[in-house]
């Protein structure tokens, strides 16, 4: 396993600053949640924050956007993720969203962008990484749930050559075993999103991501450390990304946010019987900071 973090968990800090605070917590690797600015920025800042604090981009999350906008931009955005992660050479996983939705246009429109996104992918070592969604009560049909499935995620990927990211607060709110699952994951698993679940629900779906779901591991309701442990049995290879509301992580001060990102991240290795108890970082290059803005 590589133990991962999403720098959407810290949106108060700037990109340097979010690769110093996974360096020093000793991430193994980062995944950057792509925004519309980012996008636009491109590939080699990236990349040169990825040298210079020695930490390996391994997935990319495509564009999230806060704003609903129309169709054709939600598919442009799949498809320019997937040229700009084609330029990161470390990164294994483009992730990216199952629709919230069973019509059958917009999911067949959503397969074929997926596909051409795959194929914009093919000379990297990245591929498209399916990620199971969290349900939205309000729109809950008998279709959708077939869609929203773990048998049609599973199967979706293994049909078309696919990626699949697994995340723990979309499976615990879709009632998924997730110690079911940990013991026998599919081949085409290569991430997980972890966090925890815990506390009151809310029927906004915005405030129950960022108040309810999306805990640090261990704070919450679900079996995390079983969890870790049963998948560590199976020698899994790929991703442990922790996936954190930017409400439960400290947005006031670096050393905090480092600190907390080292405890979560020391917890997931304890719980997979990972053999480092101390982590070591790499030192950042020195002039790094008077190159970037910070």
């Amino acid at each position: 396993m590589r133990f991962s973090f999403s720098s959407g968990s810290l949106p108060t800090y700037s990109l340097p600053a979010i690769f110093e605070i996974g360096n020093n917590a000793g991430a193994d690797a980062i995944e950057i949640m792509l925004s519309p600015r980012l996008l636009k920025q491109g590939a080699t800042r990236l990349r040169f924050l990825e040298e210079g604090f020695n930490l390996p981009i391994a997935s990319v999350h495509s564009v999230m956007r806060l704003r609903e906008v129309s169709r054709a931009r939600l598919f442009e955005d799949i498809l320019e993720s997937a040229r700009l992660t084609r330029k990161l050479e470390n990164c294994r996983s483009l992730v990216v969203h199952l629709p919230q939705t069973s019509s059958a246009a917009f999911t067949s429109r959503w397969l074929e962008t997926v596909l051409e996104a795959q194929e914009i992918l093919a000379n990297s070592r990245a591929r498209v990484s399916v990620e199971n969604l969290d349900p939205v009560p309000a729109e809950d049909t008998a279709d959708r749930d077939e869609w929203l499935s773990m048998t049609r995620w599973r199967v979706l990927s293994q049909e078309f050559g696919l990626g699949a990211t697994f995340d723990t607060s979309h499976a615990a709110a879709s009632g998924w075993d997730l110690l079911e699952y940990a013991e026998n994951p599919h081949g085409a698993l290569d991430n997980v999103h972890l966090s925890d679940v815990g506390g009151k629900a809310y029927s906004h779906d915005l405030l129950n991501t960022l108040l309810h779901a999306h805990r640090p591991p261990g704070t919450g309701n679900l079996q995390i450390e079983r969890f870790l442990a049963r998948l560590a049995q199976t020698e899994f290879n790929g991703l442990i990304t922790l996936e954190i509301s930017p409400l439960r992580v400290p947005w006031y001060w670096l050393p905090s946010a480092q600190r907390a990102l080292k405890e979560m991240l020391g917890f997931c290795r304890s719980a997979a019987g990972d053999a480092r108890s101390q982590f070591t970082t790499n030192p950042r290059k020195r002039g790094l900071r008077s190159r970037i803005d910070r």
